[in-house]
């Protein structure tokens, strides 16, 4: 599993991301290649964050060419529901990786979305939701929520927010570990912190 966590900041969205993957009996690994990287760089400025099956995730990941069709316009919720969503879907169905929870159809991840200073979800029910301020998906969701109390952290910027919840998440779940990923929708440039 992993964390990923979205947050709005003066300048757009910043996002961050822990670097563990697991395979196999769960052997711990740490990926900082272009392809494992669980923050892809999509066309238009758009940054895809995903947490989840390696197999599922990267299945839209890979896809770049679905976000084509966005030209210059914005990324919108309506965008993600009528374009992206049912290519995704159809291809989960295709390989047979959609499963029933609940008399719910489902797929084993979860996306944030983020292009200038917007948010959005794409739920493991295939919904799509924007998003005011801030989200986390994957493990150590508790953690990433301390970016929730402000009011507690006044002294602490956005960049310092996400990384102390990365690193709380680190230590408290062993499906998330460091070194951490951060990248922002103005400079769009991968930053690896150490823990």
């Amino acid at each position: 599993m992993s964390i990923v966590i979205a947050a709005k900041t003066e300048n757009g969205v910043l996002m961050g991301a822990d670097t563990q993957t697991s395979h196999g009996d769960y052997e711990k690994v740490t990926s900082l290649g272009e392809n494992g990287m669980k923050i892809t760089k999509m066309p238009h400025g758009i940054l895809l964050g995903h947490a989840g099956s390696v197999r599922v995730t990267q299945i839209l990941a890979c896809h770049k060419d679905w976000f084509d069709a966005l030209g210059d316009a914005p990324l919108t919720k309506q965008f993600l529901v009528e374009e992206i969503v049912p290519r995704y879907y159809i291809a989960l169905r295709q390989r047979g990786l959609l499963k029933t929870e609940d008399g719910t159809t489902q797929y084993g991840g979860g996306f944030i979305a983020a292009q200038g200073d917007r948010i959005y979800t794409i739920n493991r029910d295939f919904s799509v939701t924007e998003i005011p301020s801030f989200v986390s998906i994957g493990c150590g969701l508790d953690a990433a929520y301390l970016l929730r109390m402000k009011d507690a952290h006044k002294n602490t910027s956005v960049r310092g927010q996400m990384l102390q919840a990365m690193r709380l998440a680190a230590a408290v779940d062993t499906a998330v570990g460091e070194p951490f990923v951060l990248i922002d929708t103005e400079n769009l440039q991968y930053e690896i912190v150490e823990g």
